[in-house]
């Protein structure tokens, strides 16, 4: 997987900068821990909502889209 990141496939859809910058986080994220830290990151992570007076608020952070992407291309859809 990791050597397909970043890389233009020749699919307008899939060659869009944001997609391949997205891409390139990924892999350096995936580059930089064990495998047995990215299983370890899957155990704990949860969605955080934050309810306060005036509304309920949803945390999102690029951690979130980065683990869209990368159970994407292991073929797992995250449900919300």
């Amino acid at each position: 997987m990791k050597q397909t990141l970043g890389v233009p496939t020749g699919d307008e859809k899939h060659d869009l900068k944001t997609n391949l910058d997205a891409e390139k986080r990924l892999k350096t994220w995936l580059e930089d821990r064990s495998i047995k830290r990215i299983l370890n990151w899957f155990d704990t992570n949860d969605k955080i909502i934050v309810s306060n007076k005036m509304k309920i608020k949803r945390w999102n952070s690029e951690g979130i889209a980065r683990d869209k992407l990368f159970l994407g291309k292991l073929g797992i859809e995250m449900t919300n």
